[in-house]
């Protein structure tokens, strides 16, 4: 229980941090989202990392959301939230970081949808909600910093029959980029993003939830990122020129070589009650 309890509370310092770091160099108008924005610009890096186009392929996986309740699960930035909203869902957003609430529910009042958003402080391996609850549930990033056991059985019990729950995750499948996180990173001047508890899904992983769902879980690779991980840790790489052929050969053997696909480190898990 301590060491649960000690985890929660280095990822809720965590992203306090974070948010104000975010916050402190972007401006109001920055945090208006566009019915057909996919791009976050509280992340700038995003774009380049091919996140805005798993965005809305995330939307499309969780259908038409016009009057569904809908959980952003690890609702950070407020981002997705306020996507969501604006595509006429009722969202519930949940963080153990209290300073990502606050921006969330300041976003939605930039964005005038204050109305179909509301915040609460929670863990998502402990969904507090009565069963069956929600008609889709989102995440971003989330999932790999659960008790995964936990956060399936909170999950399958709040989603209604039928629902979907879509989250983007990072991938142990590619032995070449997660030798890098487990050896390099930290070291030798490049830097270590992220947590020190969190962990890649591995194939384990993605087979107990398939297991757990009766077969309904899906995974998507809308991208492939491997290349242009490496402009995000080495400096020299982080130039235009550099980082442009990293970014073209990603987008390159995504089109041509189809079976790399499951090696991208981004993915999308598709689950459905």
């Amino acid at each position: 229980m301590k060491d649960e309890q000690e985890k929660i509370e280095h990822e809720k310092e965590f992203w306090d941090d974070d948010v104000c770091v975010s916050l402190s160099t972007i401006k109001d108008e920055d945090l208006i989202v566009g019915p057909g924005d996919f791009h976050d610009k509280m992340r700038p890096h995003h774009p380049y990392f091919g996140v805005d186009r798993i965005n809305e392929e995330c939307i499309d996986l969780l259908g038409d959301i016009k009057g569904k309740r809908i959980l952003d699960c690890g609702c950070g930035l407020g981002f997705m939230t306020a996507l969501l909203a604006k595509k006429g869902a009722h969202v519930t957003a949940i963080d153990i970081s209290p300073g990502s609430l606050e921006a969330t529910m300041h976003r939605a009042k930039l964005n005038n949808v204050e109305d179909r958003v509301e915040t609460l402080l929670m863990n998502a391996e402990e969904l507090n909600f009565e069963e069956s609850s929600f008609d889709g549930v989102f995440g971003s990033f989330v999932l790999h910093h659960t008790d995964l056991p936990k956060a399936r059985q909170s999950l399958k019990r709040v989603l209604k029959p039928g629902a979907r729950a879509v989250f983007i995750e990072t991938s142990a499948k590619n032995p070449v980029l997660i030798w890098a996180r487990d050896t390099l990173t930290g070291k030798m001047g490049i830097p270590k993003y992220g947590t020190m508890t969190e962990q890649p899904l591995s194939a384990k992983d993605i087979n107990d939830f398939k297991v757990f769902f009766n077969g309904k879980c899906e995974s998507h690779f809308p991208i492939f990122l491997f290349f242009r991980m490496a402009a995000g840790y080495l400096d020299f790489l982080s130039g235009p020129i550099p980082s442009g052929i990293l970014s073209w050969l990603d987008r390159k053997l995504w089109k041509v070589v189809k079976s790399l696909r499951k090696y991208s480190y981004y993915k999308i898990i598709v689950l459905e009650n």
